[in-house]
């Protein structure tokens, strides 16, 4: 559990960069004609070829079915981007509430060095400690994420099997 907090910990920039991209790609989340050409090209036909009258319609037919794949490629496409995002902001929320949590100088020691991401210089420097000092807060503060990270998983795994 200690090298998921630490995961946690080092990703979390990253993380935060990549919700927002997945809510950009979400809020434009368009298919170009071209890309359901192409699928339409290398798809196999659905159901009988039996032709029932003798005019063929097959231009509405390839006009709906190319909107009917357009829709169902750009639903697909985003819930696939929401559900990436939900992941994402479930964790960095629950990262950031239990940071928020921790009581006292610890608490806002850890938010300074994960949350705003402050070098361990300037958290010595606003809280006038030494280096040892803050490597030892940190580590308390990691333990207080492992067990709280403990908790959340206990929990999941209770409700998974009640």
């Amino acid at each position: 559990m200690k090298e998921y907090v630490e995961k946690m910990i080092k990703e979390y920039p990253e993380m935060k960069f990549e919700r927002s991209c997945l809510m950009s790609q979400m809020k434009s989340c368009k298919i170009t004609d071209e890309d359901v050409i192409y699928s339409m090209c290398f798809s196999h036909p659905e159901g009988e070829r039996v032709q029932t009258s003798g005019i063929s319609d097959k231009t509405a037919k390839v006009a709906l079915s190319f909107r009917d794949r357009k829709r169902r490629m750009e639903e697909e496409r985003y819930n696939f981007l929401f559900e990436k995002y939900q992941h994402l902001d479930e964790e960095i929320s629950f990262l950031e509430s239990t940071i928020a949590d921790i009581p006292g100088e610890l608490g806002e020691i850890m938010g300074e060095l994960v949350i705003e991401g402050d070098t361990w210089e300037e958290v010595c420097f606003s809280h006038c400690i030494g280096i040892h000092k803050l490597s030892d807060m940190r580590k308390q503060g990691i333990k207080y994420l492992i067990r709280a990270y403990q908790r959340r998983e206990s929990m999941v795994a209770a409700y998974l099997l009640s």
